[in-house]
């Protein structure tokens, strides 16, 4: 299933050239050329606010931003005609280092990627990376030893993934420094200017993908002082602060109403940054440190919104608690006595809201009850010197979703699952260790397929198609037929837990006849789902689409939702 993920969060550079979709078009980038605008040898656009402000894999990120766009196999190769040898390497590049994070190298190969290895080898010899050269080669042997038969798990490859996984970040700071050193053969500004060699000066920078505004100041080529960054909405998200191209200081994090969310202090010696975050009020929420790796260490506080401590621990320096610690209620009262310096938790003590003690030095009876979002979760468990004994229930917004009988911390007894509304999914009898009994039961007692078809126009996306538009699009004319058609195994809803939603869209081709000639497929839960869908196209009945009062071959976004009900039959 296809996924946009923004540079700023993750580099996945596959999804950014080949297919930035939703399940019904492409992503708004009018930053980026068509395939038929891009010039043979022409060079991909940065920003100067991505330039100067960005780094290592997020550097690399936005240099491949830059080229067109493109959508199947044909324009892939149209492109790489186009692509100068620098720019084409780091293209391929970019392929492995989308694939293998993802699956691995047998995922790159699986896919039908091998063939750019050489060319990606060259790209690394090109910058000095003689490290990913050595993995590479090895990943080209393990390759050809493998390639004739199905191997479902290799020590091997994990070790060659672990390998190239440690060593990406210097990796890529290589390949950024490249591309600094020698920016005249990969990218330019947005204005199609190369960047200077080195640069003093106020930058005011609007990045094309989310229309975030920058804000910074350069002395030779090194952000120095504070760099502004706004929303679309022109208010502050974040003010981060530089000295010699390092980020130092305070740096201040808002959210889309431009209240304070978060603040990290960074210093430089001892390498550690001081996090605190706070609540729309201002009241502080959670605060800790962290060290160079980003490990929390020290004090950890939380509060409630109205100032009230919820809880407060303190952590060596590996992360590790250093002893038991207590919760705390709004109203200040104690709620339980907890020690984590273990991977199994041990509740010490706990009292109820009103004061009463429900569970005395880890035995009796411990609840816990919190909210992520507006799903309330609530943990009821009992204790027995320290060890889970009796009945132990999990309940999603009021709901049963897990009941367990325990014994001296071990499953003795039921075990039942539930689904989301509260009917029995498994049960199991376990006695002394072993299942004497089991039963699984499926969400419905009768259950019917309920479809849902709708069509939807974007014409921004099929310009990038190269499609033709048309004055009046095709309507459907047989919609409650096609529903009917529909068919799939009612059991293929079983791997989604039964209450799940299955999707598929597509481009569907339509000609002036109304008749559907061909499709793009864009997303779908399964291949099944996918093929029971396609299979109705040619069923379909259309008003064809219109142009200048003419029936014309027209194209119309189509996606089909599929759902199971409780048949009243």
């Amino acid at each position: 299933m296809l996924s946009f993920f923004s540079k700023e969060k993750l580099f996945f550079p596959i999804l950014f050239l080949l297919s930035s979709w939703n399940s019904f078009g492409q992503s708004k980038n009018d930053f980026r050329p068509l395939l038929k605008d891009f010039q043979s040898q022409s060079l991909p656009k940065m920003t100067k606010g991505d330039y100067y402000s960005l780094s290592g894999e997020f550097f690399n990120s936005s240099v491949l931003d830059g080229l067109p766009y493109w959508y199947k196999e044909s324009q892939r190769a149209e492109l790489l005609e186009k692509l100068r040898p620098e720019i084409q390497e780091l293209y391929f590049w970019s392929y492995l280092a989308g694939q293998v994070p993802n699956g691995g190298f047998s995922q790159f190969f699986e896919n039908g990627f091998g063939y750019m290895i050489p060319e990606i080898i060259n790209f690394y010899q090109r910058i000095g990376d003689h490290k990913s050269v050595e993995i590479l080669k090895k990943v080209e042997k393990w390759n050809v030893e493998n390639q004739s038969e199905e191997v479902f798990f290799d020590f091997n490859q994990q070790s060659l993934n672990d390998a190239y996984s440690a060593h990406s970040d210097q990796s890529n700071q290589l390949i950024e420094t490249y591309i600094r050193t020698h920016s005249e053969l990969f990218i330019t500004d947005e204005e199609g200017d190369f960047f200077p060699e080195n640069f003093s000066g106020k930058i005011y920078s609007v990045d094309p993908i989310t229309n975030e505004r920058k804000e910074f100041e350069v002395k030779d080529n090194q952000l120095q002082g504070a760099m502004k960054i706004f929303s679309p909405e022109g208010i502050i998200s974040k003010e981060l602060n530089y000295e010699n191209g390092v980020q130092l200081g305070t740096q201040e994090e808002y959210d889309n109403e431009g209240r304070l969310f978060k603040t990290e202090v960074i210093q430089f010696r001892p390498r550690k940054t001081e996090i605190s975050y706070f609540y729309p009020n201002g009241q502080i929420e959670v605060s800790l440190t962290e060290d160079s790796l980003r490990t929390p260490v020290g004090e950890y506080s939380k509060w409630y919104e109205n100032g009230v401590l919820n809880w407060k621990y303190t952590l060596d320096n590996k992360g590790n608690h250093t002893g038991p610690y207590f919760e705390y209620y709004p109203n200040g009262k104690k709620k339980a006595e907890v020690d984590r310096r273990s991977l199994e938790v041990k509740y010490i003590n706990f009292w109820d809201d009103k004061g009463n003690q429900l569970l005395n030095n880890g035995t009796g009876m411990y609840y816990d009850e919190y909210q992520i979002g507006d799903i309330l979760y609530r943990h009821e468990y009992q204790f027995k010197n320290f060890l889970k004994n009796g009945v132990q229930k999990e309940f999603t917004k009021g709901i049963l979703q897990s009941y367990q009988e325990m014994k001296d911390g071990k499953l003795e007894g039921y075990y039942r699952k539930y689904y989301p509304n509260g009917k029995l999914k498994e049960e199991y009898l376990i006695k002394d260790g072993e299942v004497i009994s089991q039963q699984t039961k499926p969400l419905f007692d009768n259950p019917k397929l309920n479809v849902a078809i709708e069509t939807s126009l974007d014409e921004e996306t099929l310009i990038l198609r190269e499609y033709p538009l048309s004055d009046v699009y095709p309507k459907l004319q047989n919609e409650e037929d096609a529903k009917n058609l529909i068919s799939i195994p009612i059991e293929l809803f079983e791997n989604y837990n039964w209450d799940q939603e299955m999707f598929a869209s597509y481009i569907l081709h339509i000609n002036e006849n109304g008749e559907v000639v061909n499709h793009d497929f864009f997303v779908a839960r399964n291949g099944a789902e996918a093929r029971a869908i396609e299979s109705i196209f040619p069923l379909l009945k259309f008003e064809p689409g219109l142009k200048n009062g003419k029936p014309v071959p027209s194209y119309l976004f189509f996606k089909v939702k599929l759902w199971l009900i409780e048949s009243e039959d």
